[in-house]
């Protein structure tokens, strides 16, 4: 058993890897948005494009989500996403994004806009665009020796800066 990458306290196959299997099952964009971050984690690059809503033409930018599955991710955080009701069609969630690349930790914090889109018989939510908070936006060298910000417990050297 493993824990799921988007910081749930549920085990992976409780959790977005039902969301992986039939991306319509997200009753809120935030289940989208958990499950993309599971995605980007496990390189699962067909499922992030595959959830990119149609207008986004997220295929051209398989190179760019490829790198971006490469990175060691470290944490999310959701900062604010309402629980609409099912029947919404537009969402947004406002995150954080822990990830090391370079040796440093860094953080994407975006508010994302999620709609709706009919795929065969099944409405799901979507993933548009999103907005970059620069100010948050930070790069920081974590020392070998700092607490690992995934809140593990053990130092950055034994945990995600393990494979840097």
């Amino acid at each position: 058993m493993s824990n799921c990458p988007c910081g749930s306290a549920k085990d992976f196959k409780d959790c977005c890897a039902i969301i992986h299997s039939a991306p319509h099952l997200a009753v809120h964009a935030q289940q989208i948005m958990r499950a993309r971050y599971s995605a980007f984690s496990l390189g699962e690059v067909g499922f992030i494009i595959d959830t990119y809503h149609s207008s986004a033409n997220a295929q051209s930018e398989r190179a760019q989500i490829t790198h971006a599955t490469q990175l060691s991710w470290v944490k999310l955080e959701i900062v604010d996403a309402p629980t609409f009701a099912a029947t919404d069609e537009c969402s947004y969630v406002e995150f954080k994004a822990w990830f090391v690349e370079e040796g440093k930790l860094q953080c994407l914090h975006e508010r994302s806009r999620f709609k709706k889109e009919r795929r065969g018989q099944h409405f799901q939510w979507c993933y548009i665009d999103g907005v970059h908070s620069s100010a948050q936006n930070t790069a920081k060298k974590m020392g070998r020796n700092s607490p690992c910000p995934c809140n593990s417990g053990k130092k950055f050297k034994k945990c995600c800066g393990a494979n840097n």
